[in-house]
């Protein structure tokens, strides 16, 4: 009767496995078209992290600490994810084609990361192209929202005259 029993767990527990392993696949394979803009999502969080970190160390000689990492990086990185992802389920179920929301969300986000990897360069290097491209990114985030960014502008100092703001 034990037995019995045992092998009714086993076999339960071994189908609930494939069931759930088979729901994971299907997620993964339904988002693997977005798949490009969350790994390089994800590749400019760590970069922002890296150049965040040498930029404190340098300016405020401050050790690392996971803690602001966990406490405002990963959240903002989940949330970026999670908008990606959402704006594709939403883009696949009403068939917007013409210009895919996900994509949008992907370049806006991937542009201000871009802008703090090229601010905190600067910051570390003090070399003048960084806040060239970091302006050439608020540009271009700006022309493609439509709205003023109201960016810090630390970086126009190193501008032309008749493109400050």
């Amino acid at each position: 009767m034990i037995q019995i029993s045992i092998d009714w767990f086993k076999n339960a527990f071994s189908n609930a496995w494939h069931v759930f392993s088979g729901l994971l696949t299907m997620a993964v394979g339904y988002f693997i078209p977005v798949k490009d803009f969350v790994h390089l999502v994800l590749f400019f969080f760590l970069l922002d992290i890296i150049f965040g970190y040498c930029a404190a160390k340098k300016l405020r000689k401050e050790q690392f600490s996971p803690k602001i990492i966990w406490e405002k990086t990963v959240p903002r990185a989940v949330i970026s994810i999670v908008a990606i992802l959402t704006s594709y389920m939403w883009d696949t179920t009403f068939h917007q084609e013409i210009i895919p929301t996900y994509k949008w969300i992907g370049w806006f986000i991937s542009g201000l990361l871009l802008y703090s990897i090229f601010k905190n360069g600067y910051k570390i290097t003090k070399w003048k192209v960084f806040p060239m491209m970091g302006h050439i990114i608020e540009t271009k985030i700006e022309e493609a929202s439509g709205m003023e960014l109201h960016m810090e502008d630390e970086f126009n100092e190193y501008l032309p005259d008749h493109e400050k703001k």
